[in-house]
Formats: C-alpha cells, structure tokens, sequence
C-alpha cells in the first residue's frame, strides 16, 4: 500500500513537473539541441541548481516517462510478496501503468515527447537499452527465485532468457503505444492495446512454465 504524500513531496513533485512540462514544450518548438538547460529553468521558474537536482541532464528530462516505467516495474518486482511470481506482479504494474496514460495532459506531453525523439534517432536507441538496463537485474533476481521455488534446473540461464524475452516484448508493446500516441488514436486503439499486453503476459507466462519444468519431467498442457 503508498505510503501518504506530505506536502513537501506534493511541492516537489510539482516542481519536477513543472520542469518536465517545460523542457517538453521547449524541446518540440525549438530542437533538442538548440534547447539549454537555463532556458528550461527560465521557463519553469526555477534555478538551473533545482533543474539539476532533478534530472541530471536534458536526456533524462526527455527519457523521463520510460525511465519512469522500468523503475517502477522494477521496484514492484522487488518489492513482491512472498510466494508472488514475477510475471503476475509484472503484469498487475503493467496495467496500471497503461491505464495511468490515457489523462489529456500526459498524452500531450507524451506526445511532444515522441516527436522530439523521432527527430533524435541516437537518443532513440539510447531509450530502449537504458530501459532493460534498468530493468533486467531485478527481473533476473526475480525469475531465478521463482525458478528455484519450481524445482527448475540451470536457472542462471533460463531467469536470463526470460528477462531479455521480458524486456524485448514490453518494448514492443511500447513501440506500439508510441504510434497511437503519435496519431492521437490512443483511446480508438484501446482495446488492441489491452489485447496486446494480455497476448504478451500470456506468452510469457508460457515460456515461464517451459523454463520451470525439471528436465524430463515435460510440460503439462
């Protein structure tokens, strides 16, 4: 359960918001490049000292919302009950956070987001590996517990291959999100976007039991 948010935190997350909303909106009218991090604290009504000690450089402003997913995922995962698989915290953090996306203001500045990227394509690829970088080594803690508590065989291998199949496919999915974004048609493509996610956890969840069942034992249909 969340703790409740003091006033302090509420005025600092406003703040960092305020940043956020800025650098966006800075970055879509003038270029990435051409946008300083003192015109972005101009903007917001801060000092360039409270820009950075909230992002430590404008790529992380910009990455913010993915970064913002994969530690999330990641911090629910290790925070897990126990006897609570990963892939069912996983999929539970994943539909929140989908549905935490459909607000008018974070599809705008989604949106101002995705645009800048498309015309930075090295920051592009620079997103997605930050994301399984930051995701990837609670999800190998993770599974190779899960596995262990199955009885699985060689579980260093397997927790890492089902990590790079995770992260792969919560990429793709949200490549596909990018796109409804981009053509304002996020709710019109709502429900193939649940679709999707639901087909990705299945799969998953699929290729878990595969890694979980003791060799020789076969898997069970």
């Amino acid at each position: 359960m969340e703790r409740p948010v003091g006033l302090r935190e509420r005025k600092k997350q406003q703040t960092r918001e305020a940043i956020t909303r800025a650098g966006l909106e800075l970055f879509a009218k003038r270029g990435f490049t051409a946008t300083k991090v003192t015109d972005i604290a101009a903007a917001a009504d801060v000092s360039t000292r409270t820009f950075f000690l909230h992002f430590r450089w404008k790529e992380d402003l910009l990455l913010e919302g993915t970064h913002d997913a994969a530690e999330r995922l990641a911090e629910e995962v290790e925070a897990r009950a126990t006897g609570e698989l990963t892939i069912d915290v996983l999929e539970r953090t994943a539909i929140i956070l989908r549905d935490a996306q459909h607000a008018p203001e974070v599809l705008r500045l989604r949106r101002l987001a995705y645009q800048v990227l498309n015309a930075e394509p090295r920051l592009q690829g620079h997103e997605m590996v930050d994301f399984g970088e930051r995701l990837r080594p609670s999800l190998v803690t993770g599974y190779s517990a899960d596995l262990r508590s199955a009885g699985a065989d060689d579980t260093e291998c397997s927790s890492g291959i089902l990590a790079g199949l995770t992260i792969s496919a919560l990429i793709e999915e949200m490549n596909v999100y990018r796109v409804s974004v981009l053509r304002d048609t996020v709710d019109e493509d709502l429900q193939k976007l649940e679709f999707l996610q639901a087909a990705i956890f299945a799969n998953l969840r699929d290729a878990f039991r595969t890694f979980s069942t003791p060799r020789g034992a076969g898997v069970a249909t």
